[in-house]
């Protein structure tokens, strides 16, 4: 029992009968932690709160008996070893007692000889039953953490769950209902992950288990028992990573997880958690991070798969930068709960930035091989963000400088009437309409102003955005000349092909065809 000792109840009514009893077993000299009662609902209070091994019992006693505490205390206690002591005419009282699960019958007075040989047997007992209890012990842990790491590890085992059922009961999974997901940067070694766990179970106050996962991750799971909310669990998550970083000496990172209902909801967590830790290079040096599922599904409703490149292609075709900039600061707090792993962060923001600088002459194809350079060396997404703002902001500038220069009012709202409106049928009238003119007037500003017929930018507008649809959908040819504003596809085809003198088939299939 690694050294601790057998705990043994004595129950005798009589002071001077359990006196004799603690002197035969000193006389015998073995070794017990002994406990005394004078009654059986006594002994019966104490069974109920602690542990004890042995239970050396009379049988007539005030309030409750020995009978009665031996049929109580057998369901309680199962492993319980019981040894009944009593005179000779109680012998038939000590039969049925024996049916009830006594083990060993003393009778009063008690020979020393026999005392210490009845004694020795139990003992004996009882170390069995804990080598039994350790060795199953043993087996369930390995049948739990296994199990646990299948759960976590998104393998399913149906075998290995249903020895788990059988072993652990059938509420187990229901015992837990949080998760911290605990991720180092370089492999913890076997001693290491020792430390740590030992130091989590000292932080959760022992109402938790740790499963290791991996040579880099630790999952925490949170018993019920724990009455904490949320405040408080974010607490410890922060307290506990500042311990393990200092017992540690090692750079990690711990996602906590929200309040579920039991151990499978906690698994179907996990593979938002651990794209949580993927996206930690938004955090911007953040090493606790908080997961909320219906946080993120609202804003996966707000910004679906894509939406932000068509988002800022279509502003930074119409040069309206401010309300980019608007648009992508709100950009940047969604990504930072997005479920993206680094690489595709960093594919998305060159992506980003490639839409607004081919949008605006300032820039050179130079400009835009260094600024995605830049983009793949950096490890802070502050920097990167900063990087594509102050993009914005160059081509803000140079833009509202060429239209401060260029653009005459009746011009600039027939351009953005086109702007919106060049996917329906268009004609003059139209146009003139929308900038309170006549025809023939805007006609001639239009070519003064810009140097090209209204019809010419008109149709120009037009294929630069079929050009667009091209190489970024999988929209077909027909779809494309639809939403570009042209009602025949044969006639789009024929319109493609004279001003590009290449067919839209083959464009979107010639990677490096310059564009407009």
């Amino acid at each position: 029992m690694d050294g601790k000792k057998i705990h043994m109840l004595v129950v005798d009514d009589e002071k001077i009968q359990r006196d004799g009893i603690l002197f035969l077993l000193k006389k015998s000299g073995l070794e017990f932690e002994i406990s005394q009662c004078e009654n059986g609902e006594e002994a019966y209070r104490l069974l109920k709160k602690g542990h004890v091994d042995i239970l050396l019992t009379d049988i007539r006693m005030p309030f409750m008996d020995g009978m009665e505490l031996i049929s109580r205390v057998v369901p309680l206690a199962p492993d319980i070893k019981i040894i009944l002591y009593s005179g000779y005419e109680d012998f038939e009282y000590a039969r049925t007692a024996m049916s009830l699960g006594v083990h060993y019958y003393l009778r009063k007075p008690v020979d020393l000889e026999e005392f210490r040989d009845v004694i020795t047997s139990v003992m004996g007992e009882v170390l069995e039953t804990e080598k039994r209890q350790e060795e199953n012990g043993k087996i369930k842990s390995c049948v739990r953490n296994y199990t646990l790491c299948c759960l976590l590890n998104g393998t399913k085992n149906d075998q290995i769950q249903d020895l788990a059922g059988s072993l652990l009961g059938e509420k187990w999974v229901r015992q837990y209902n949080r998760i911290f997901l605990i991720h180092f940067e370089e492999e913890i070694s076997e001693e290491e992950w020792k430390n740590a766990e030992e130091m989590i179970r000292h932080e959760a106050d022992g109402i938790c288990e740790s499963v290791v996962l991996s040579a880099h991750q630790l999952a925490v799971l949170w018993d019920k028992r724990n009455r904490l909310n949320d405040f408080h669990y974010q607490a410890r998550a922060q307290r506990m990573h500042r311990r393990l970083e200092d017992t540690l000496h090692r750079d990690c990172w711990i996602v906590a997880g929200e309040e579920v209902s039991d151990l499978l909801h906690i698994a179907e967590e996990m593979p938002q958690m651990r794209a949580c830790l993927e996206n930690r290079f938004w955090e911007n040096g953040k090493r606790v991070l908080f997961f909320h599922q219906e946080r993120k599904n609202a804003l996966e409703e707000q910004y679906a798969d894509g939406k932000i490149l068509e988002i800022v292609r279509e502003l930074a075709g119409q040069g309206d930068y401010a309300a980019l900039q608007v648009v992508m600061q709100e950009y940047w707090d969604f990504h930072r709960e997005k479920e993206n792993s680094l690489l595709y962060s960093k594919f998305l923001c060159t992506s980003i930035l490639h839409e607004i600088m081919q949008k605006s002459s300032i820039f050179s194809d130079f400009d835009i091989v260094s600024a995605v350079e830049q983009v793949y060396k950096s490890n802070r997404s502050d920097k990167v963000v900063a990087l594509i703002q102050d993009v914005i902001e160059q081509a803000r500038a140079f833009h509202e400088s060429n239209a401060a220069k260029e653009q005459h009012p009746i011009v600039s709202i027939a351009k953005k009437y086109i702007c919106k409106h060049y996917g329906e049928e268009l004609d003059l009238e139209q146009l003139a309409e929308s900038a309170h003119t006549s025809p023939r007037y805007l006609c001639r500003l239009f070519k003064e102003e810009t140097g090209e017929g209204i019809g010419q930018y008109l149709k120009k507008y037009r294929l630069q955005k079929a050009q667009e649809l091209l190489k970024s959908t999988n929209l077909k040819i027909k779809e494309i000349g639809r939403k570009t504003g042209y009602s025949s596809a044969s006639y789009f085809c024929q319109s493609f092909r004279e001003y590009f003198g290449i067919s839209p088939e083959k464009f979107r299939n010639t990677p490096d065809f310059p564009g407009l």
